[in-house]
């Protein structure tokens, strides 16, 4: 299980906002220093609840303190970004992920049937699945499958695989997220 903590920037009147976004941002370095997995920020105008006008800039400062922790964004106004440039970091992370991850195909259609049923056949007749009641071998072998063949890295199936950059969540759930999806992929590696 992961933890993390949630930024709204919130300013009350008797501190400055300068004061505000330091504090802040102490407490995200706070974040990693007590242990938690991640920080989520959020995005804010014209209101005094919360100052994250720019979760990117803030996001940019709290890395620069921090080593360990994950950083995420919680919610961004959509109508406030240019959405050619919100799709572009989507594909620049989605393009991180192929790089680190280095699945071997797109979607579980793409992996081909002998090759399934290879993996399958591996999976069923290990010791692990054969010590299991044999009425719930098969499941078993769906499960192992799903988690140590399809959501595999390296290898695996791109949208099973878990996202690097919020691992609770799949490649697939992401993209859904973001009201995006991965039709093919080429990942080219020069170190082998």
């Amino acid at each position: 299980m992961c933890f993390g903590t949630y930024y709204f920037l919130q300013a009350p009147p008797s501190i400055t906002h300068p004061d505000v976004v330091r504090r802040e941002i102490e407490q995200m370095v706070w974040t990693e220093a007590l242990g938690f997995d991640s920080i989520w920020l959020t995005e804010h105008h014209f209101i005094d609840y919360g100052l994250s006008v720019s979760p990117a800039v803030l996001a940019a400062a709290a890395a620069m303190r921090t080593r360990r922790v994950r950083i995420g964004l919680a919610a961004a106004i959509l109508p406030f970004h240019d959405p050619i440039r919100l799709a572009e970091e989507l594909a620049r992370q989605l393009a991180m992920h192929i790089s680190f991850a280095a699945p071997e195909w797109t979607t579980r259609d793409d992996v081909p049937v002998a090759t399934v049923e290879t993996e399958r056949g591996i999976v069923t007749n290990s010791d692990e699945v054969q010590s299991k009641p044999e009425a719930a071998r098969e499941k078993i072998v769906d499960g192992m499958l799903a988690k140590r063949f399809f959501a595999a890295t390296p290898g695996g199936v791109l949208v099973d695989q878990p996202w690097i950059h919020d691992p609770s969540k799949t490649v697939g759930q992401a993209l859904e997220d973001a009201g995006a999806s991965a039709a093919r992929f080429t990942r080219v590696s020069v170190a082998g």
